[in-house]
């Protein structure tokens, strides 16, 4: 059996993506490297201005090992290792706190964070 001229045009228009069926997605979306770069920008910038206006240590390791887990979730991925990324960064994360705020600051980091310019070559 043929099939009308009319709808063979149509069935091709449908599979090139024709005029008849536009998509109502974006089309210029970030993908999951910008939107991780973005995360881990953001915190850092966050945490060298903690670091700056205040003499703690306690917010490097819940930062800098948070901002994996928060890339992970800002991502969206339904993967395996999406889950399992953000589990273990936030496990990381809560235990070096934790040592952190029992600990008072960390002797390995206090010669770097003492300046300016340390603090904004250990946050880059």
């Amino acid at each position: 059996m043929l099939l009308p001229a009319r709808r063979l045009l149509v069935s091709a228009q449908a599979i090139r993506g024709g005029a008849r069926y536009k998509s109502t997605t974006p089309t210029m979306v970030a993908g999951p490297l910008a939107t991780s770069a973005k995360v881990f920008g953001g915190l850092n910038a966050a945490g060298l201005a903690i670091s700056l206006a205040a003499d703690t240590h306690v917010h490097l390791d819940l930062i800098g090992t948070g901002a994996f887990a928060a890339a992970a979730a800002a991502t969206r991925g339904r993967t395996a290792s999406t889950y399992m990324v953000g589990a273990w960064s936030a496990r990381l994360a809560g235990f070096l706190f934790y040592r952190a705020l029992t600990g008072g600051k960390d002797l390995r980091l206090e010669d770097t964070l003492s300046t300016a310019a340390g603090c904004a070559a250990f946050w880059t």
